[in-house]
């Protein structure tokens, strides 16, 4: 039965079609796959010549992801192609100069491998190795044009606005046009320019994720010369035009991450909230607030008097294991964990009466969430607390292999970065303007997934925000007030668990990790034991 698709009657494919085209593309396949070896026996008999460039040139306008075929037409193009740009004294002036002519065949071989490119791009606009390859020619070729390369990349967002490849070239010529600035201004004006070009992009399509990221790497330079006044207006600003995003494509993930930068993350401190000592022996346990783990060296356990105690130390990773018993099974190993466990070289295993002590530097804990912050150069000291034999017991029957620790390599996260540090608005007020604003959303599309991540995330936001303040201020903070976010957020959750499947569990960590903090709060109140066996999963029997 034959049907129209996009205005074209769509033809039933007779078996003879069916077999001619076969046929037509297993001949195709048979001569791609002899250029292909005729080139590789050429590069091997090291025939860096012409024709071994021109069989490269068949191969990638079949295949232009072949990125070998790219490399050996790099090889070719240096050792065969290219004219070796050498400076020899002439006669007269016996002054060393490179030959002008030779310089300009060079040129014309670069630029024809440019012009090869803009064939191939048509084929596959979004492959690396082509864009690899461009790279290499403008950086090795005599007098590359970057103002071209910049009007060639505003055409190619022009026919596609979203295509991530055209803008992290441009980001890469845009920063080579910056090496070239001769001065500050000249250097700011760019920036200015890449600014202004990203407003015109996300006012054509709000769904321009790269965009949206572009103007988050150049807003703080945009600002930095500007008074706090004009750097809060600029916020405004840029508040009023991501509300104008969302309220008109509001299912559209690009302007709710940049909406979420701009808001800034607010400070969730690790923290230190309990160290034990195991019973009859020097066995140290601490445990955090949240899941760390550490960068350049582990903490430091010493003897009243300042002698260190040699050990080593263990995260615990209370994964339920297989184990039939009541108890949860704890396996020790694990580079990360709420709970640390120290054990003694043996040497130091039978001073089990002298106090001991504990210090830990803060720039060697690194949070395992990116939604977790740590106060540098802080060094936490802790007062240890001798454990029951119950919870000793437990602890040591429950553990299963050890493996060696290993410290976490650290790296840049740009996402832990201060985003909001540009701008002085009240954190808290401009919460609250927003979540208002989210909620003004959620009425008119009470099924959008985003708008309801987002409003649970402004409301945890607000309240670390208010902690964080009533923290600075010594003052006490309005419990019921917290209570009232949580369960807002608890509540939305339970929505968007049976709202959005795909990414139900993202719901429900989210919303097992406001009562578990609830919890642990109570429990940092109560006896070391509860505690303890909370940090551990431990039931109480």
């Amino acid at each position: 039965m034959s049907s129209d698709v996009h205005g074209r009657k769509r033809e039933k494919t007779s078996a003879d079609i069916i077999k001619a085209k076969r046929e037509k593309d297993a001949s195709k396949i048979v001569q791609y796959n002899d250029t292909v070896k005729e080139c590789n026996d050429r590069v091997q008999a090291g025939l860096f010549d012409r024709e071994t460039l021109n069989l490269t040139t068949q191969i990638l306008q079949t295949n232009p992801d072949y990125y070998t075929i790219w490399n050996i037409r790099r090889q070719v193009l240096l050792k065969g192609i290219l004219l070796p740009l050498t400076t020899e004294p002439t006669e007269a002036t016996k002054v060393s100069t490179i030959s002008s002519s030779d310089v300009e065949a060079n040129q014309k071989v670069y630029l024809q491998e440019l012009d090869l490119f803009m064939q191939l791009i048509r084929i596959n606009p979004k492959s690396y190795w082509m864009w690899n390859h461009r790279r290499w020619c403008l950086e090795t070729m005599p007098q590359p044009s970057w103002k071209g390369e910049l009007k060639l990349v505003d055409k190619m967002l022009t026919m596609d606005g979203r295509n991530f490849h055209g803008w992290n070239y441009r980001q890469y010529v845009v920063s080579q046009l910056r090496k070239l600035a001769s001065s500050k201004e000249e250097d700011y004006r760019i920036v200015e320019q890449e600014y202004e070009f990203t407003t015109q992009k996300i006012h054509q399509s709000f769904s321009n994720y790269s965009a949206w990221h572009q103007r988050s790497k150049l807003l703080p330079e945009i600002v930095a010369k500007m008074t706090m006044e004009e750097r809060n207006q600029v916020a405004r600003n840029e508040l009023e035009m991501v509300n104008d995003a969302i309220f008109t494509e509001p299912d559209d993930q690009s302007a709710w991450l940049y909406y979420w930068w701009l808001i800034g993350k607010a400070p969730s401190p690790v923290a230190v909230i309990g160290a034990f000592r195991m019973q009859d022996s020097n066995s140290v346990m601490i445990g955090f607030n949240d899941a760390v783990g550490f960068s350049s060296s582990f903490p430091k356990v010493m003897t009243i008097n300042g002698t260190s105690l040699e050990g080593s130390w263990y995260a615990v990773d209370t994964t339920t294991g297989t184990s039939t018993s009541t108890n949860v099974a704890l396996r020790l190993g694990s580079d990360k964990g709420s709970a640390w466990l120290f054990i003694p070289d043996k040497q130091y295993q039978q001073q089990k009466d002298e106090p001991i002590t504990i210090e830990i530097d803060s720039n060697t804990v690194h949070p395992i969430s990116n939604a977790m912050t740590v106060e540098s150069d802080t060094i936490w000291s802790k007062e240890i607390k001798v454990l029951t034999s119950c919870v000793t017991e437990k602890i040591s029957q429950t553990m299963e292999k050890v493996r060696p620790p290993k410290l976490i390599h650290l790296y840049k996260d740009s996402i832990t970065e201060d985003s909001n540090a540009w701008y002085s608005l009240d954190p808290i007020t401009i919460l609250k303007d927003q979540i208002a604003m989210v909620r003004e959303l959620r009425d008119i599309e009470p099924d959008s997934k985003w708008t309801l991540h987002t409003l649970v995330h402004f409301l945890q936001q607000l309240k670390l925000r208010l902690i964080h303040h009533h923290q600075q201020q010594q003052q006490q903070v309005d419990k019921d007030e917290l209570l009232a976010l949580d369960n807002e957020s608890i509540d939305i959750l339970e929505k968007l668990i049976k709202l959005d499947t795909y990414r139900k569990e993202r719901y429900i960590e989210a919303k097992n990790r406001i009562l578990s903090t609830r919890q642990l709060d109570t429990l940092c109140n109560k006896n070391d034991r509860a505690l303890l066996l909370y940090l551990l999963q431990l039931d109480e029997n």
